[in-house]
């Protein structure tokens, strides 16, 4: 799901911690076992003909199949378009928030997850598996096998911090970047 806070657009992954959250609002029934009956309705549909359905008390959402009249033994609750609206209304705020909070979230744990990743490559291990890496490869790019290899670019991120060396190539930085999908240039901005 893509939420926007500030103008700027995250993308919210949904997760076990979100799905938590979003049992706050509907329940745990709503989400996973069904709805909760809070009675039986009844309302116009859009063709004027009046219909009953069951109403969840969690989320107040109608659900199931139209109620044949003969079968109903009690009295039928009024609708209240307004009620149902206002609490429609309240639900809608209620997400946007849980949504905007694991937005947040998640995008804190990227930069950390990218922080993270940053000081690994600055770190004295991957410079002695980056050297073996480009002595295999004699130096020579394995992307064209004309340049020389300055770069290693990572074919998997599966074990990423416990790298294989086989999952690791030797590259020039034209290889590089064309691996990536982007511009030579791009690289020096």
């Amino acid at each position: 799901m893509i939420v926007n806070i500030d103008g700027k657009q995250y993308f919210v992954k949904y997760t076990d911690e979100l799905f938590s959250d979003m049992r706050m609002i509907y329940g745990n029934n709503c989400l996973s076992q069904g709805h909760t009956s809070g009675g039986i309705v009844s309302r116009q549909s859009s063709s004027g003909v009046t219909i009953y359905q069951n109403i969840c008390t969690k989320c107040k959402n109608v659900y199931g199949s139209q109620i044949k009249k003969s079968t109903i033994t009690c009295d039928t609750l009024p609708w209240d378009e307004e009620a149902y609206n206002r609490a429609l209304t309240n639900r809608k705020k209620e997400e946007e928030l849980i949504y905007r909070k694991h937005a947040l979230l998640q995008d804190r744990q990227k930069q950390n997850e990218k922080y993270q990743y940053s000081e690994y490559l600055r770190s004295e291990e991957w410079a002695q598996k980056r050297e073996k890496v480009l002595a295999r490869a004699k130096y020579t790019c394995e992307g064209c096998l004309e340049e020389r290899a300055t770069e290693v670019h990572h074919t998997t991120y599966e074990h990423k911090y416990e790298e294989f060396c086989f999952e690791l190539l030797a590259l020039c930085r034209k290889c590089h970047s064309r691996v990536h999908g982007r511009d030579e240039l791009e690289d020096e901005f």
